[in-house]
């Protein structure tokens, strides 16, 4: 493989675990068309996975949550340094980290293509306190900075796309919106019979924070009869400032409100096990653990916020209510358990959007044109 600067493409992001579990047939796609991809992350358990004919690791310390401003100012100038001796066609950036801080290094666009994946706006975005509201103007500013040097923007979904363009951030002809990251749908593939016992089974799949919709779950849940149905909740804790606590999730446990299982390496089989995915979100970019179950043959019970509620048809597939409203929760899984049938019917309705619209080869084609890599 030639190893000029035109057959180099930089992926940025701020950990290995996620570009391989989210991008990692995207960048076979890439080595495909005979480029040589450069991953730049910090080093975690997934960077032997991403390390083949092709692809390549480099180092990059940063704190994903951290907000030293010494540790963070390190992370900048060792970006910088390894983007200048990496000299690459194209630049891809992904997570608020990655594209605020190759916004202030200012890669050169006379010589590199820079291009921003907007996966969701994060806590920054979703936190009305005053640190928080003060966080917003400076990550606003960056971002200002960072599209106005003709930088693409591809974002998961409209809402988040036209908040960036009323804004002033950025110019429409510069974004590009795509059905989120898309889903395998052999790997997440459909096992169920649908044999519904009389125990309606919930999953919440997903990283334990406050915005994900836990409290609210959490309220639901104990408002159930636990009789007719049973919660489980599978992800790990975090150290995001709007995790929930240890003390928390171990009273609901005490309490036999919810099944927590901790954070599990493949999902799938919990997905299988249970009868309907709940996620009460209060926003994502695309809800990749929504499309997953869906792929495995699940009804869905989400929030009308930006990331979910494309994916899910109100009674069609699911049940889409309002956000931070654990009351409307509680009777939308309450609908579920008085109505078994629908389980089937979501579950089969979710199946088919995912093959229709989500499926993970259609979602890199869309990738690979807004790159120029694959003809319009």
């Amino acid at each position: 493989m030639r190893n000029d600067r035109q057959k180099k493409i930089v992926l940025c992001h701020n950990t290995a675990k996620y570009l391989y579990l989210h991008y990692n047939a995207l960048i076979d796609r890439i080595c495909s068309a005979g480029y040589q991809v450069v991953c730049v992350c910090p080093v975690d358990e997934f960077v032997e996975k991403l390390e083949r004919p092709g692809v390549i690791h480099i180092d990059w310390t940063l704190s994903q949550h951290g907000m030293n401003p010494f540790a963070e100012l390190r992370s900048i100038g060792m970006l910088r340094k390894i983007l200048k001796q990496i000299s690459a066609k194209m630049l891809i950036t992904f997570s608020i980290k990655p594209n605020l801080y190759a916004a202030l290094i200012r890669p050169d666009k006379k010589t590199i293509r820079q291009y921003c994946m907007v996966t969701g706006l994060g806590y920054v975005f979703l936190d009305k306190g005053r640190l928080h509201h003060l966080l917003r103007k400076s990550v606003s500013a960056c971002y200002k900075r960072l599209f106005s040097r003709n930088v693409h923007a591809i974002f998961q979904n409209t809402t988040d796309c036209r908040l960036f363009t009323d804004s002033g951030f950025i110019r429409d002809e510069n974004t590009s919106v795509i059905p989120g990251t898309g889903v395998d749908s052999e790997y997440y593939s459909n096992k169920k019979d649908y044999d519904v016992d009389s125990v309606v089974r919930f999953v919440f799949v997903g990283r334990l924070l406050a915005d994900k919709g836990l409290r609210e779950l959490l309220s639901a849940a104990e408002a159930l009869d636990r009789c007719v149905c049973s919660v489980t909740i599978v992800g790990p804790y975090d150290n995001n400032p709007g995790s929930i606590s240890r003390e928390v999730i171990d009273k609901s446990i005490r309490d036999g409100i919810i099944k927590y299982c901790g954070e599990v390496e493949d999902v799938r089989d919990k997905l299988q096990d249970a009868d309907v995915f709940v996620l009460p979100s209060y926003r994502e970019g695309l809800s990749r653990s929504i499309m997953e179950a869906m792929s495995c043959g699940l009804g869905v019970i989400t929030t009308d916020v930006p990331g979910c509620r494309e994916l899910v048809e109100d009674g069609c597939n699911g049940f889409v209510v309002p956000s931070m409203d654990a009351k409307a929760l509680q009777s939308a899984m309450q609908k579920i358990i008085d109505s078994p049938k629908l389980i089937k019917v979501f579950g089969m309705n979710s199946r088919n959007r995912i093959l229709e619209t989500y499926e993970l080869g259609k979602v890199n084609d869309k990738i690979l044109k807004v790159l120029g890599l694959l003809p319009c």
